[in-house]
């Protein structure tokens, strides 16, 4: 009944715990979150509220009093179903999200299981099974019962739709990527179409982080394009370098014309003036490899360095 001796068992695990983080980032900004993220919150779900058509706005509003309202877990519970007209069993998922150890979902599965229509003797039920079967939580319990593996598309869905410029979000991805047997792997990585960076980030093992020299970079030939198409080359090397932050000098908006404001704006990049003085300290912090053709030799240290230019031949 239980797979946790199939082998992609823990596979699910990872999986369930990547979606908790995503339903976790909507729900902690419930309160000012916009109506397209709550039909993303509603995507990432597993249970039939999922599929379920609502109002955004009334959705909220009754999340809110579920999270945060006032009285007992039951009395919110049945407030949320009444005024959207669910089964109140539905409303578990969202408990489940925050606390997996104490709530379970309500999923195809798990009813299957619990055999209850009853909030109080479903949860009873469940916290049963996982101190029978000395798990940690519902996520891996819930893990244990499905019987599928992920939707590829929609895995596929969420990787091509990372920018480089959002490039840090493939971190969530790779513990479950890496997972992956290698059919189903190389069949995930067919399907992609996003930056040759990103794909190498989620199979390749980096070597160390490294440091851009955003200001160097460009002024090398007076193209913005020129940093992506560095870390496209960096994701071919035989030396794979991740993650990155770029560090540009205060002024590059004004050196640039404007080129490389997209750059400026997203959270990779570091402005500070002089370059170097940050470039240098973060380069000794994180044991970073630096892409410049600045030698830094007036900062006497001992630096691990690529000349972009290398790049361009």
């Amino acid at each position: 009944m239980l797979n946790i001796y199939d082998p992609n068992y823990l596979r699910r695990i990872d999986q369930l715990n990547l979606r908790r983080k995503q339903v976790l980032s909507y729900l902690e900004k419930i309160e000012k979150i916009e109506c397209h993220e709550i039909r993303r919150l509603r995507q990432s779900l597993i249970g039939p509220m999922r599929d379920h058509d609502v109002d955004p706005e009334r959705l909220k509003k009754n999340l809110i009093r579920l999270i945060k309202g006032k009285g007992t877990v039951i009395s919110r519970i049945e407030a949320f179903a009444k005024d959207l007209n669910l089964p109140p069993l539905w409303a578990l998922e969202i408990l489940f999200w925050i606390q997996p150890s104490l709530y379970p979902p309500f999923t195809q599965e798990m009813a299957a299981l619990l055999g209850t229509k009853d909030v109080v003797e479903y949860v009873k039920a469940g916290r049963i099974l996982i101190r029978k079967y000395a798990m940690e939580n519902f996520i891996e319990l819930q893990a244990a019962l499905m019987k599928e593996d992920y939707d590829l598309s929609e895995l596929v869905s969420k990787l091509n739709s990372i920018t480089i410029y959002e490039y840090d979000q493939v971190k969530d991805y790779i513990p479950v990527v890496r997972a992956l047997d290698s059919f189903t792997k190389e069949e995930l990585l067919s399907k992609l179409h996003v930056h040759e960076y990103i794909i190498a980030s989620l199979v390749r093992k980096p070597e160390r982080p490294m440091i851009l020299d955003g200001s160097n970079i460009f002024m090398l030939r007076k193209r913005a394009s020129d940093i992506e198409f560095i870390l496209e080359r960096v994701a071919e090397d035989d030396h794979f370098f991740y993650p990155f932050v770029i560090v540009f000098d205060r002024n590059i908006a004004y050196r640039s014309r404007g080129e490389v404001q997209f750059w400026i704006n997203t959270k990779h990049a570091i402005l500070h003036s002089p370059a170097d003085e940050m470039i240098v300290k973060l380069a000794l912090e994180w044991n970073a490899v630096i892409v410049s053709s600045d030698r830094f030799s007036e900062w006497g240290a001992n630096l691990l360095r690529i000349d972009p230019r290398r790049f361009f031949k």
